[in-house]
Parts: C-alpha cells; sequence; structure tokens
C-alpha cells in the first residue's frame, strides 16, 4: 500500500517519504480520491517502521503542501495566462538541483511558497525573515513580491471572496514584474 521514496535537503540531512498509493485494494471511501503523504525525518538508524519527528517549520509544511492541493486546479484553469508569462522564468541552477526546470513547475512552487510566506507574514511575523530568506536562497526569486501581493490585495482586503477569484488577478500583476535571475 506505500511506496518508499528518499531524496536529499539542502541541509543534507535523509528526507524519507511513504506515499499511499492506489492499488487494486480498495483504501476505503474516507481516501477514495486522495493521495496520503507522511513526511519526516529519520537518523542514521532510522527504518520505515520508525517514528517520525520533524525538523522543518512544520506551519510552512502545511501550508506549503496544503496550497498545492488547493491551487493544481486554478493552474489547470488558467494554464493559457501562465503560460504566457514564461519569459519570466529565471535561469538558475539551484532550481536545477531541485528538479524544477520547466515554468509551470516553478510557478506551482512560487505560488506555493508565496501563499506560505503572506500566512507567515501575517499569523507568525517573527518567522517571515527567514522563511523568505530560505526561499530565496532556493531561487525562488519572486516569493517576496508574490507574497505581498497576496497580503496587500487578499488578505488584508475584502475586494476578492475567494483566492480562487483574486488568482487571475495575481496572475496578472505578476505578469508586470521584471525578469529576475
Amino acid at each position: 500500500m506505500f511506496d518508499q521514496a528518499s531524496a536529499s535537503t539542502s541541509s543534507g540531512s535523509s528526507k524519507r517519504i511513504r506515499r499511499a498509493r492506489h492499488q487494486d485494494q480498495d483504501p476505503g471511501p474516507g481516501f477514495q480520491p486522495h493521495l496520503v503523504y507522511q513526511q519526516g525525518y529519520w537518523n542514521r538508524a532510522a527504518s520505515p517502521f520508525m517514528e517520525l519527528f520533524f525538523e522543518a517549520d512544520l506551519n510552512n509544511l502545511v501550508w506549503h503542501e496544503g496550497s498545492h492541493i488547493y491551487i493544481n486546479p486554478l493552474l489547470s484553469r488558467y494554464r493559457a495566462q501562465i503560460d504566457s508569462l514564461v519569459h519570466l522564468v529565471p535561469a538558475s541552477e539551484v532550481l536545477t538541483r531541485q528538479n524544477i526546470t520547466d515554468w509551470p513547475h516553478f510557478v506551482d512552487e512560487s505560488l506555493v511558497r508565496a501563499i506560505s510566506l503572506a500566512l507567515h507574514r501575517v499569523h507568525l511575523p517573527a518567522q517571515a525573515v527567514q522563511q523568505l530568506l530560505r526561499e530565496q536562497k532556493g531561487g525562488f526569486v519572486y516569493t517576496d513580491a508574490l507574497a505581498e501581493l497576496i497580503v496587500a490585495d487578499y488578505v488584508q482586503t475584502r475586494r476578492y471572496p475567494t483566492f480562487e477569484a483574486y488568482f487571475p488577478v495575481l496572475l496578472t500583476k505578476w505578469a508586470g514584474q521584471k525578469r529576475t535571475n
């Protein structure tokens, strides 16, 4: 029922991910349309059966991964508008090392990082500066500007009833940004 995967983090620690996969067996009605991710860090003597513990900002993990689920349909719906912004993609070896090699993947990751940073600024302002520095070091050069837009245009106003309603406005404003490398 679970696949095991490993990846190295920027700090060099090993990260294990257990992904539920749909086989011939029905996982039950509660999990029918979902994939379950359980993510954590172990020491070198670890096994897949050890209890997980987190070394990272758990708020960021939840906000980042949760945002993927929410924005995926928006990315599909606004694909043409997103594709028209391909000239903004930065050339970055840092991004390539993270396997972010195309515009759609960069947009997806930039947006969830901007949403997480916006939430940090609103709910955990003392941690927001460190979060921004991590994102910039990781090659996500638009995170600061996008997060500022999300806070100013969406979080602090009642102009848009939902993030879905605000999303095309955010893309239009991103189109007005200068390419950054």
